[in-house]
């Protein structure tokens, strides 16, 4: 027998649904933490993908104020390649390979100029 709370009269009236095959009440219950599950999961996902997105921004914005800025770059090989970098009014020349970062030169405004193309 089915106890269904303070209400004794639904006793006979559980018993008659089970009978037909209707869901009991631990069955509705579990049909709705099932429901319960499911939306936290797409809350979740939603606010995974807003922080995915809007992460990425902020990030990439922030990355911005660090000071440090790539000029140009280009690559002569595999693995292999030269760098133009900036860091506030130092600039440099370096190579870059697999081994690491190799510096070639101290670089003069007028050749960061060159480099950029002003003046030309």
């Amino acid at each position: 027998m089915v106890y269904l709370g303070f209400l004794p009269g639904l006793v006979g009236a559980a018993e008659a649904v089970t009978s037909v095959g209707l869901a009991t009440p631990d069955e509705l219950d579990l049909v709705g933490q099932s429901l319960r599950i499911v939306g936290f999961l797409l809350v979740l996902i939603v606010v995974a993908a807003l922080v995915n997105r809007y992460g990425r921004r902020l990030h990439n914005h922030m990355g911005s104020n660090t000071g440090i800025e790539l000029l140009t770059g280009r690559n002569l090989g595999q693995g292999v390649g030269v760098r133009v970098i900036r860091i506030h009014k130092r600039a440099w020349l370096v190579g870059v390979s697999k081994e690491g970062v190799s510096l070639l030169a101290e670089l003069d405004e007028e050749e960061v100029n060159a480099v950029n193309g002003v003046g030309k």
